[in-house]
């Protein structure tokens, strides 16, 4: 399972890329406050508008991530909908 530092580096990583210009570009703000639980929320959402395959083990990581106690509250709800979204197509599509 990947640690918070292998989560943000995945998602940089494996994910990022594949968004649209706009969407790295909003995630840019993340990385430059430094503040992981808001690149795991914006990286959810713009996977889910642009469209983008969030692979299993990152979504595997991310629910762990949500459910520890100092994951900011108010991003919970959208995070965990999102989430579910986005591992609904990944299991569709098959990989």
């Amino acid at each position: 399972m990947l640690d918070m530092n292998g989560l943000t580096g995945a998602i940089a990583q494996r994910v990022e890329p594949l968004l649209t210009e706009e969407s790295r570009g909003m995630m840019a703000s993340a990385h430059r406050e430094g503040d992981p639980d808001f690149l795991i929320y914006m990286g959810l959402q713009y996977a889910l508008l642009d469209d983008v395959m969030i692979p299993m083990d990152i979504l595997d990581a991310l629910a762990q991530k949500l459910d520890e106690p100092s994951f900011t509250p108010g991003m919970i709800p959208e995070s965990r909908k999102w989430l579910a979204e986005n591992r609904a197509r990944t299991e569709r599509l098959g990989a």
